[in-house]
């Protein structure tokens, strides 16, 4: 999860989320709607030790153990989004679901972990009204990735311009993503937002 800022709601900030449901939702709209067949991570290495990421829709539909996966991913994220909802005195429309697939890996270590299929687009660097988010190479659909649209157009109504990187090679492939291959200098907002009442 990332906070944003959003001058316009009631909070002036808003919470992304990953959610594997969202990004299974978009792609049974690509195949009902005959988009079965297109490609998503074209090109693209799954890591330099485990081959090629790429996959038509159908492909990712079609793969039980995948979506098994990110059934159990939903499950943590549900109840974490339950805790923050509550905790935080937050409504569900501070919420704005960013489509994410996860899949298992073994790690170094030898312990099964579960990792981002393509670049996690929660995992992004804010800087004023601008927010830098890795690229998502997403099923395109008549020249627009519709990943990267549907999460384009839910930070634009927030009045933030988005802008993707390529981070695929240089940090996704490593378990990273814009966030861990950026530093900032920031001045503090004056509001301290841990101190709202709500």
């Amino acid at each position: 999860m990332t906070i944003v800022p959003a001058p316009k709601s009631t909070l002036g900030f808003k919470v992304l989320f990953a959610s594997p449901r969202l990004f299974y939702n978009i792609l049974n709209d690509l195949l009902t709607t005959g988009f079965g067949d297109t490609l998503l991570f074209e090109d693209k290495p799954m890591s330099f030790y485990r081959g090629d990421a790429m996959l038509s829709v159908s492909e990712i539909l079609d793969n039980d153990e995948l979506y098994e996966t990110n059934v159990k991913c939903m499950e943590y994220l549900d109840y974490n989004k339950a805790v923050i909802l509550k905790d935080f005195g937050l409504q569900e429309d501070d919420i704005i679901e960013v489509p994410a697939l996860y899949d298992t890996v073994m790690g170094r270590d030898n312990v099964l972990r579960v990792s981002g299929y393509f670049p996690n687009m929660v995992n992004v660097l804010v800087l004023n009204k601008e927010v830098v988010l890795p690229k998502p190479f997403g099923p395109v659909v008549r020249g627009i990735d519709v990943l990267e649209n549907y999460v384009k157009n839910a930070v634009q109504d927030l009045g933030l311009e988005t802008l993707f990187l390529d981070d695929w090679e240089s940090y996704h492939v490593y378990d990273g993503d814009v966030h861990c291959g950026t530093n900032t200098r920031r001045k503090p907002h004056p509001f301290k937002w841990w101190n709202a009442q709500i």
